[in-house]
This record gives C-alpha cells, sequence and structure tokens, in this order.
C-alpha cells in the first residue's frame, strides 16, 4: 500500500517572503483610492446579519471536487515511451517516495483508459444533446462486450447539415480551426478510448477512421451534472500538450497545407494519424525534469550510492534538470508551460539538464474582441473589461500581484509531486493554515476575525474568499465547468466592478447586495483600521529555491 502522504511542514526558516505583505498600512492605502472615488454619497451601511444567511448558502453551493472522483489506482496513463523519454514507472526504482506523492497527485490522473469504473457521464442511452443552435447531435450510449463483459462507451454523432446551408461543410472543423474531421454522412459511431478530467468535467477521446485521436463535441459537465458542448478538437495538439508527456511530432507536414502544432517554435506537425504517439498519458516526472534515459544511465554506470554522494558535495546534475536546485525563474518557467495559455509547447520547449536553455516564445495575452480561440488575446479568455477569466491564464495573473513581486513563487503554497489537498496545496486552506503560516500576526482566530470583519470559522473569515475572488471558469466559447474558482491575484477587496468585469469579491457570496453596498462596508473596515494602526512586519527569508539572485524585486505596482 501507498503510505499516507502527509503536508509539508513549515519552519521559521522556510517561510517565503509572503509574510513582508502584511503590511496592514500599506495595503489600506491602496484601498483608500477605489473606495473614495466612488462618486456615491455615504450612508449607513444595512446591517450585515441582513445577508449573512444568503452568503454562508450562496458559499455552500459551491462545487467542491473529490479528490478520489478518479481514484489515482485507475489513472492507467496510457502512453508508449520513445527516444529518451522512459515514464514515471522508471523513476519509482530511486524515487519512490516522491512517485507515491505524484501518484496521488492530479498530475497523474490526466489521461485514463474509459473503463465502468472512470466514466462518469450518463451513457444510459436515454439522453441525446440536441442543442439547435449547435452543428453536432450526439447520443452517448454503452453496451456490454459480449466476449468480456466490460462496459464499453460510445457517441452517436451526426452534423446539423441545415447550419451550413445543407453541406456541413464549416461543421468538421474543429474549434481551434487547425484541423478538419473527415466527412460523416449520416450517422457515425465512435467508441470513447479515454477519458480525462476529476474535478468538475470529464471530456472523452475518440479516434477517427484514419485512426486520429479526437476530443468528441460534447463532455460531461459534473458541476450541472449535463453533457454540454464544446466542439470538435484534435487531442494531441490541442489538449495533449498539457495533458501528455513526451509527444512525438514531425519538424515538416506530411501533406502541404497542414497546420502546425500551435505555439510550436520551430513548426512541429503532428504525425499521420495512424503514428501518432505519446511516451506517457499523465503530466509525469519527465514533463518537468525532461527526459529521463541520459539519467538512468549515468546513475547505472556510476552507482546510485557514488552518484548521490557526489550530489551532495554539491555537483552539478549532469543528466537531468534537480528542480530542488532551481532558480525563482526556472519554477515558473516549469508551472507556465501549462499553467500559463500561450505559451511555448513542450514540442519544441523541454528542459534540460540545468533547466529551460532559453525563454520560452509566448503571446502575451490581452484583450481581444476576436473570438478565435488561436489569437491570444480572444475573448473566450476574458471578460468584457479586459479582466482574466481563463484559470489557464494563472501564471500571467499572477504576476501582476504582490506575491510576485515578492518573489513568492509556486511552490511556496503548492506541492507539485502532489498532497492529500485537491489542489496539492502543502498546507489547508479550510482553516487559513496555508496563509497564516507567513502571515504571522494573523495566527489567532480574534486576529482573522479582527482582519476580516467576519466571524472566525465562518466562510467570510477564508483568507482565499476575499484575495483570490472566485472569478475564473474554464472557457472555450463558454463557460465549461458550470462554476467559478479562485483567481491568483491576490488583490484586496475593493467593491469597485468595472462595466462587463466579475463580481467584487464581497459580492460573489453576498449575491443580494449591491457593490455599493459593499464599498459602504470597507469604508468603515478602512477607519477602524486607520485607528489601530498597521501590523507588524515580520522579517522571514524566502524558502529554500523559491527566490534567488533573479527573483523579481518589489517595484512600482504601476509598472
Amino acid at each position: 500500500m501507498t503510505p499516507p502522504r502527509s503536508s509539508r511542514a513549515r519552519t521559521p526558516g522556510s517561510r517565503p517572503l509572503l509574510a513582508r505583505l502584511c503590511l496592514a498600512g500599506a495595503l489600506l492605502a491602496l484601498l483608500a483610492p477605489w473606495v473614495m472615488s466612488c462618486g456615491e454619497e455615504a450612508s449607513p451601511p444595512a446591517p450585515l446579519s441582513d445577508t449573512a444567511a444568503r452568503a454562508r448558502a450562496v458559499f455552500a453551493s459551491f462545487h467542491v471536487p473529490d479528490p478520489e472522483r478518479i481514484p489515482s489506482r485507475l489513472a492507467t496513463n496510457p502512453g508508449e515511451p520513445w527516444g529518451k523519454f522512459v515514464g514515471s514507472e522508471a523513476c519509482k526504482r530511486c524515487h519512490e517516495e516522491d512517485y507515491d506523492q505524484w501518484r496521488g497527485s492530479f498530475h497523474s490522473r490526466t489521461l485514463y483508459d474509459a473503463t465502468g469504473d472512470t466514466v462518469f457521464g450518463d451513457f444510459s442511452g436515454t439522453k441525446a444533446f440536441d442543442a439547435s443552435e449547435k452543428e453536432w447531435i450526439v447520443k452517448p450510449h454503452s453496451a456490454a462486450d459480449p466476449k468480456t463483459g466490460l462496459t464499453r462507451f460510445y457517441m452517436d454523432i451526426r452534423v446539423r447539415t441545415v447550419l451550413e446551408g445543407g453541406t456541413g461543410e464549416a461543421a468538421h472543423r474543429d474549434t481551434y480551426g487547425a484541423g478538419i474531421l473527415p466527412r460523416m454522412e449520416g450517422i457515425t459511431t465512435f467508441e470513447v478510448i479515454y477519458a480525462f478530467g476529476n474535478r468538475r468535467h470529464q471530456p472523452y477521446v475518440v479516434r477517427d477512421q484514419a485512426g486520429q485521436h479526437w476530443i468528441a463535441p460534447v463532455y460531461w459537465n459534473d458541476v450541472r451534472k449535463e453533457w454540454s458542448y464544446d466542439g470538435w478538437r484534435p487531442y494531441v495538439s490541442s489538449c495533449g500538450n498539457c495533458h501528455l508527456t513526451g509527444i512525438r511530432t514531425n519538424d515538416k507536414p506530411w501533406y502541404p497545407t497542414q497546420a502546425r502544432i500551435p505555439d510550436t517554435f520551430p513548426p512541429h506537425y503532428n504525425r499521420r494519424p495512424e503514428e501518432e504517439q505519446w511516451a506517457e498519458g499523465a503530466v509525469g516526472c519527465e514533463s518537468c525534469h525532461g527526459p529521463g534515459l541520459d539519467h538512468i544511465r549515468a546513475v547505472e554506470s556510476e552507482g546510485v550510492d557514488s552518484y548521490r554522494r557526489r550530489l551532495a558535495s554539491g555537483a552539478k546534475e549532469p543528466s537531468i534538470y534537480d528542480g530542488k536546485r532551481g532558480t525563482f525563474k526556472q519554477h515558473l518557467d516549469a508551472c507556465g508551460r501549462c499553467h500559463n495559455f500561450f505559451t511555448e509547447s513542450s514540442c519544441t520547449w523541454q528542459p534540460g539538464p540545468m533547466g529551460y536553455a532559453r525563454d520560452a516564445n509566448y503571446r502575451p495575452s490581452k484583450p481581444s474582441r476576436d473570438s478565435s480561440p488561436l489569437i491570444a488575446g480572444n475573448a473566450m479568455n476574458f471578460y468584457p473589461d479586459g479582466s482574466h477569466m481563463s484559470p489557464c491564464t494563472a501564471i500571467a495573473v499572477y504576476k501582476t500581484s504582490a506575491m510576485f513581486r515578492a518573489g513568492v513563487g509556486c511552490g511556496a503554497c503548492h506541492d507539485p509531486h502532489g498532497t492529500d489537498d485537491w489542489a496539492d496545496l502543502i498546507l489547508p486552506i479550510h482553516n487559513n493554515e496555508l496563509c497564516i503560516s507567513c502571515h504571522l500576526d494573523l495566527e489567532s482566530p480574534a486576529a482573522q476575525a479582527a482582519h476580516s470583519h467576519h466571524k472566525a470559522g465562518g466562510p467570510g473569515n477564508l483568507c482565499v474568499e476575499c484575495h483570490m475572488a472566485r472569478t475564473m471558469a474554464f472557457t472555450n466559447g463558454q463557460e465549461m465547468m458550470g462554476d467559478k474558482i479562485h483567481n491568483h491575484y491576490f488583490s484586496i477587496p475593493t467593491a469597485v466592478r468595472r462595466p462587463g468585469g466579475p463580481k467584487s469579491a464581497c459580492n460573489i457570496c453576498h449575491d443580494d447586495r449591491s457593490h455599493a453596498w459593499s464599498r459602504e462596508w470597507l469604508a468603515r473596515w478602512q477607519a477602524e483600521a486607520t485607528k489601530r494602526g498597521p501590523l507588524k512586519k515580520p522579517d522571514v527569508p524566502p524558502a529554500a529555491g523559491e527566490a534567488g539572485e533573479d527573483a523579481p524585486k518589489k517595484a512600482d505596482p504601476g509598472k
């Protein structure tokens, strides 16, 4: 059995620079201009008790993912090692503890075989997806294999040709515009081969007649318990870049008009449909550390004990990237490759023994009226006011925050190998333990209640609900997941809502009150905090490996 994993404990010498942000006076100074610029006459705010019950009900309605929706033992990680990719199983021999942690993480469950134990969509055959404004009509169903008795899953799919003037040509283009489906006449039955998704939805992978892998046009929305539309997408070149390890590609097209894999530099192309291949159906060890064959050969040649002694003496790692020795920027690069849309694809950008040899090509994501998914600033990733909507731009959002400017990296809160928490957090957030491990002046329940102006132990007293407001939603032309999740702005609540922007942190829970009502309360609390004076600013060093010489320096927030 895999031993239970425990959260990584903090020690006074390992707390990151997050503690330097505890100066309440500076934070409240930022709040004042927003409150005073509202141009509204102040009036006594309505009692909080009138809306408290409603806020608690809203909070209780938020979707809470089940960490074991797809148990790690069922994550088959289909793939075939090739070249210098060896697969995560090969790492287990020497790194068993890290491997066991990874097996329990969501990184290990990004692709798995579609079986009766892993598919949670409604394949009863009683419910078809037939929205009049969408191009495809889909009827999911299942049947027992007559030879094995195991359940197999299918989708009967046909194009709604009336939308295309009777031809259906445009419907056969994939959502990203990078490929064209084989022509389908009438109803075509596809067998579901793989599935992915653990927390909020479950898309399905099928193969066309030529053998190419595609994301089926509908996915199971586990929040709403219904089928939702997403359009066709070529699996390897759209989702695979972040959900697979070691995609095998060509450096030349195999037919004249073949589209490049998005964000490959220089351009790379999918292999012929029957030749599609990847090393591992997971975000495996080699996704972050690079191909492992040279490392295994080096250790086998020198001997494990000798190799480890040499590294312990301070020698540089000669055969594979060691994240524990990485700098702030290298850690950010490793996470940003997937957690920042429009960063260069792993097909052409992957770490070597000393990390990434160059900066990734990146298309800055900015608001645009263009709705094409191939445009970095497309409207699907932004609210109309320009605020980020997609959680897949988490790193771009984070780089605008005071956390980034203070040199607080992803590893200050998350363990990429996994923890018992569904977001792989190193400490819990349901009791503020993660936040107060750095914000020491807020360690006591009384201090937290005084800071948040909400009862200790209640949802309004949770740091993340105010400073990481639930404004993000996975999108692909529509809101995919049916719920909002926390952003990484780490901002101060202002209750100022720009036209077309998301609700403020206050009004996400207090949805029965106006933003003006929230601003009145914030103004009152600001006055009280000014009288109390600033919180103590502890002098706490950064966590090991989190901030180095290339960590960002504190800068003018306006820059």
